[in-house]
């Protein structure tokens, strides 16, 4: 590796230096933070050193185990040059599966393991997945309710009425868990929660809470301040008989801005804020003014609205003196009987996961840190490590670091970029890193290193990016001078042979506003004008940009870097969320280009792998309880979880092991059976590698049979690539290594051959990179949810409660509450600045951002702060730097869609070119049938034939505007909702609680969605099974599925059915529509959609479906099929 790069040319010499010191390592996009971090290691082994003193932390394990493989061909590198040192590096070769690479979670447990007796622990433990620690918690606080009201206990009863909805305790457990989440990841949470207690419990001019609010508000008006004078100058341009009256309008607002500045108390800024009463008189606009006149009056008049604008918004947050400190009183009380039944909850819970034998991943966590406490363990740690390498450090939170310090001595290399710390759901802080970042800035405690060389984009994106960050990213917005330290500036490599045509586009489209239909005195369904379809241009844009971009764009390839054709694979459409390129996927499928829409979830496979590695942990100890029992209950055991609990409840022996090997009941020949076959696996495994031990394991207990028998082909294919990755793996060679290597999660390749578009949201691409990106639906606007949550916290701040009256059960937020709430929406609108950042940077050649202007999303903000989408934000960076602006296009057109027969035929006109055919293949219908269709595509074509068809589309009034939106929200809202509870405030609870959960139901009307569900339609939900949004594939002869298609040959249909009713009195098959068209049309339109879901789904399961209706959401209407 060293000698093919000039590390000095990019600067990371700089970071590859021993200096004694800790290093922080600000790596930029692209600029091989990793290829760095492998370059340090190899550089520490050659210089003598050893993996066995390293820890490398990684943010995932798909990171670690990237990492070896990196490491491993560095030192067979190595061992390959031979030379006196060649034995040594063979050594290391052979000890890397055992080496300390991975998560921290996995280097918690490895401190766990080894001092357990420390904290009073078994050494024997399973940690809980997320599913099983939640449903363990809930359990707990269900005992907890239990146990508070058997006890009669008033402060439970008082929070109940609070918090419970009223109906039940669901509102109460989401306020525990949060705070129970928040404390998860705090280095002292009993600290905390004391610290919090005494917070609420101060008076309210000394309230943390209030004076943060206060502050903020402070800023809001200072930046007003220097706005003055320019005001001022302004006015005196406009003529001379009105310029007395604008200066005295000004020169008010400016004095009242001045007192708020000099209010240095709560009491005295609320005395400012309500005594400011804005002057009138200020001149209004004439026709005599000049041009120069008028935008120097409005310039004035904007300072001055601006103002007003603030005060406004100051006295409405704050409110009266004496109201908001009444109600910060009540803080107190309602704080510490939440934080008291969160304490018994986490005792409950802890108590029973030490019954279970198992933890939690914040149990090893904690437990590592209480280990380390110990000055001694932390010492024997110490002298044991070299460095400590930690990637992705950006994303660190406050128990992590803690843990980190605990073992570091001045040893520590840590590798992140700030601008890319996306995690903070997850409760990453990157205040972390900043901090850190400031104190290395004097170079006494460690040192700073930027990595600011991009190897991944072209000249033209990586300046577009430095210009938009260099305005966005500032100290007060962002916490770092993204200009003056994290510029790209040159690009590491320089692309030959893009051309002059643009590489990068901001695409902005107009919001269509709906005409108003004048009905006629006496309204005609059957006559009545049918509405035109609402068009998704942006969706119409970015297709069509697509086709151009396959006919007539090359790139460098990035193997041979020669110029080849664009591939669909090349694309990727970057989103927030998944849900909002639905519509996109649509225009995709009418303009015939392939896509992948999947959403990646590999919960199968997983359970697939953890199985494996259960029946490998018990050949290599079969006296081991927990795998064991996970080795029966698998495919390779075959066991159910009653008959293994007959099985230990028939045995005999203290331990789980001893019973099944005692057990002589109905089960004995079966468990005799396992036994033996593990005994042959056992024998078997000191002879072969382990690659070849579990294909012939899957092999000979008939468990990829099953898997081909159940079609589950895309799991055969993760099992098979699985097995080819292991093979020639030094950590396969053996069983022992192979447990200790298979704690890194496997990656599967990507599908060679799958030339299609990828859709991804930006979290999931972050580490990614591709030829072409569209960050699409770029004007969708920022949520915050945490209004919705009944307690929220903070580090500083503490925690956030409602106030509630007693009498009328009324909450109301106090200032400590609503400074929180600040403080988050703050740091969630930096994060959205960094994910703006990470979507931009994935881009190599040609870049688009793509979306609509909405009413509410900051465009034209003053500031960054107000900017609430990512347009918004690229706006604002336009307007402070206007070389900017360029890039910007307003309502493009699309191009023309192509015609169904030309996809068919393969015909296509290329711009300036000949037209193009092909020779027709004797068996062309089986050469066009793909190897998997989707319902909705084969749909689209369906609905694209019968145009023409005498289908009218009649209109029906509706209760409002029908949209893409719209359609998402009600289909994810009837995914969740208990058709059970269909009563109004029954459903409005229901909404209450899917928005605590993160679900934004801020357009939802609740009484529609009541109206929905009371609807007969679904009677059969309420008492029978239902099954939703369960997604199939279905294996079939192509001519069963595509219409006018005779072949024999097998395809794969893929889709999701939005419902199945289970019921005595039939099963329902319905697909939900939001719709204004009439139900002929919708029949017309559905049908072979209805039709593919219902044979579907009765040839999979052998199941009859006694009806199949589409139910329109919008007008609680039934259309039966």
């Amino acid at each position: 590796m060293s000698s093919k790069i000039d590390w000095a040319r990019s600067g990371q010499d700089k970071a590859l230096v021993f200096d004694g010191k800790n290093m922080l390592v600000s790596a930029s996009a692209g600029s091989g933070k990793t290829t760095v971090m492998v370059e340090k290691i190899r550089r520490y082994l050659v210089n003598g050193g050893s993996l066995s003193r390293l820890i490398v932390v990684t943010f995932t394990r798909a990171s670690a185990a990237d990492m070896r493989e990196k490491l491993e061909k560095e030192i067979r590198e190595l061992v390959r040059k031979g030379g006196e040192e060649a034995a040594r590096y063979r050594k290391e070769l052979r000890n890397l599966p055992l080496a300390y690479i991975g998560t921290i979670d996995s280097l918690c447990a490895e401190i766990y393991k080894r001092y357990f007796e420390d904290v009073n622990r078994s050494p024997v433990f399973a940690v809980l997945d997320e599913d099983e620690a939640r449903a363990l918690r809930r359990e707990a606080m269900e005992q907890t309710a239990e146990e508070y009201l058997a006890e009669g206990n008033e402060d439970f009863a008082e929070m109940a009425k609070y918090y419970a909805d009223g109906r039940d305790f669901e509102g109460l457990y989401a306020a525990i868990g949060s705070v129970m989440d928040f404390l998860s990841v705090q280095e002292d949470p009993d600290g905390f929660l004391e610290r919090a207690l005494a917070t609420a419990a101060k008076p309210f001019d000394e309230s943390p809470g209030v004076e943060y609010l206060r502050k903020s508000y402070v800023r809001k008006f200072a930046r007003l301040a220097p706005r003055a004078e320019r005001a001022r100058e302004c006015a005196k341009l406009i003529p001379e008989a009105k310029v007395k009256a604008a200066l005295a309008v000004i020169d008010a607002a400016a004095e009242g801005v001045n007192v708020v500045l000099h209010a240095d108390s709560t009491r005295r800024f609320y005395t400012a804020i309500h005594s400011y009463v804005q002057q009138s008189g200020f001149p209004s606009r004439s026709i005599r003014y000049t041009a120069e006149q008028c935008d120097a009056l409005a310039e004035a008049r904007a300072y001055v609205n601006a103002v007003k604008d603030l005060f406004k918004e100051a006295s409405s947050v704050f409110g009266e003196y004496e109201e908001a400190a009444a109600l910060e009183r009540g803080v107190a009380s309602g704080a510490e009987r939440l934080i008291s039944a969160v304490r018994r909850v986490t005792e409950v819970y802890a108590a029973m996961k030490e019954e279970r034998e198992s933890l939690d991943f914040a149990d090893v966590e904690r437990f590592a840190l209480k280990i380390l406490s110990n000055p001694e363990r932390a010492k024997e740690l110490r002298d044991g490590t070299d460095y400590i390498f930690f990637d992705e450090y950006q994303d660190t939170n406050r128990l992590q670091e803690a843990i980190i310090g605990a073992v570091a001595k001045d040893n520590l290399f840590m590798v992140g970029d700030v601008k890319q710390s996306i995690y903070r759901f997850r409760h990453a802080e990157p205040q972390i890193f900043l901090d850190r970042y400031r104190r290395y800035e004097g170079r006494e405690q460690g040192s700073n290193v930027p990595l600011n060389m991009n190897f991944r984009s072209s000249q033209a994106i990586l300046e577009f990016i430095d210009k938009v960050f260099s305005v966005l990213m500032t100290y007060d917005f962002g916490g770092l001078d993204y200009g003056s330290t994290s510029r790209f500036n040159k690009a590491g490599i320089d692309f030959k042979g893009l051309g002059d045509e643009a590489q990068i586009g901001v695409a902005v489209f107009t919001k269509e506003e709906e005409e108003e239909t004048e009905l006629p005195e006496v309204y005609s369904v059957r006559e009545a004008p049918a509405p035109p379809e609402r068009r998704d241009k942006e969706a119409e844009y970015i297709s069509s940009e697509i086709r151009r971009l396959i006919a007539a764009v090359k790139i460098p390839d990035k193997e041979s870097g020669e110029m080849r054709n664009m591939r669909y694979s090349d694309i990727a459409v970057l989103v927030r969320k998944h849900d909002s390129a639905a519509s996109i996927a649509k225009a995709f499928a009418g303009y015939g280009i392939p896509y992948d829409f999947s959403r990646p979830d590999p919960a199968a496979f997983t359970r697939d792998l953890n199985a494996i590695i259960s029946m490998i942990k018990v050949i290599d100890n079969p006296s081991d309880d927990h795998a064991l029992a996970a080795a029966m209950l698998s495919p390779f055991g075959g066991f159910a979880e009653d008959e293994l609990a007959a099985i230990s409840d028939e045995g005999e022996g203290e331990y789980f092991y001893e019973r099944v090997r005692s057990h002589t009941g109905v089960y004995a020949a079966r468990v005799k059976e396992f036994n033996e076959r593990v005994s042959r696996y056992r024998k078997l495994s000191a002879l072969t590698d382990v690659s070849s031990l579990i294909a012939r394991i899957a092999t000979e207990t008939g468990f990829l049979a099953g898997l081909l028998a159940d079609g589950e082909y895309e799991r055969i294919d993760m099992f098979n690539a699985y097995v080819k990755y292991l093979q020639n793996k030094e950590a396969a060679k053996d069983v022992t290594k192979f447990l200790k290597f298979s704690e890194t999660p496997f990656k599967p390749p990507a599908k060679s051959g799958d030339d299609c578009v990828r859709f991804m949201t930006i979290h999931a691409s972050k580490g990614l990179e591709f030829p072409v990106v569209f960050l699409a639906r770029a004007g969708g606007g920022f949520v915050n949810t945490d209004k919705f949550d009944s307690v929220i916290l903070d580090p500083e701040l503490g925690i956030g409660v409602k106030s509630y009256d007693e009498d009328t059960r009324a909450s109301d937020k106090p200032l400590s509450r609503k400074a929180i709430e600040l403080k988050n929406a703050n740091e969630n609108k930096l994060e959205e600045l960094r994910l703006l950042y990470v979507a931009t940077t994935r881009a190599r050649f040609r870049l688009y951002v793509t979306g609509t202007r909405g009413t509410r999303d900051g465009w034209g903000a003053e500031y960054p702060e107000k900017c609430n989408s990512y347009l918004a934000l690229l706006d604002y960076a336009a307007a402070n730097d206007p070389s900017l602006k360029k890039y910007f296009i307003f309502d493009p057109e699309a191009g023309a869609l192509p015609s169904e027969e030309k996809r068919r035929r393969g015909i296509y006109t290329l711009d300036g070119g000949e037209k193009i055919t092909y020779y027709e293949y004797p068996f062309a219908e089986s050469a066009e049938i793909s190897n998997k269709y989707t319902v909705t595509a084969l749909n689209s074509v369906a609905e694209s034939d019968s145009e023409g068809e005498s289908v009218s589309e009649q209109y029906v009034p509706s209760l409002g505007s029908v949209d893409t939106e719209t359609g998402i929200l009600y289909h994810k809202i009837m995914e969740l909702i208990d058709f059970g509870d269909c009563s109004l405030d029954g459903v409005k609870t229901q909404l209450g609680a899917m928005a605590r959960a993160g679900v934004d139901v801020s357009g939802a009307d609740a009484e529609k969605i009541a109206e929905a569900v009371q609807n007969p339609l679904f009677d059969g939900a309420r008492t029978g099974k239902t099954l939703r949004e369960r997604e199939f594939i279905y294996y079939a002869p192509a001519r069963e599925i595509l219409r006018d298609c005779a072949s024999e040959d097998k395809t794969l249909l893929q889709g999701v059915i939005d419902l199945i009713i289970l019921s005595e009195e039939g099963n329902v098959l319905v697909d939900y529509k939001v719709t204004n068209a009439s139900a002929d049309t919708v029949r017309a339109r559905y049908g072979e959609q209805v039709r593919l879901y219902a044979r579907a789904f009765e040839e999979i399961t052998g199941l009859r479906l006694a009806r199949k209706a589409v139910f329109i959401l919008n007008r609680n209407e039934v259309v039966d099929f």
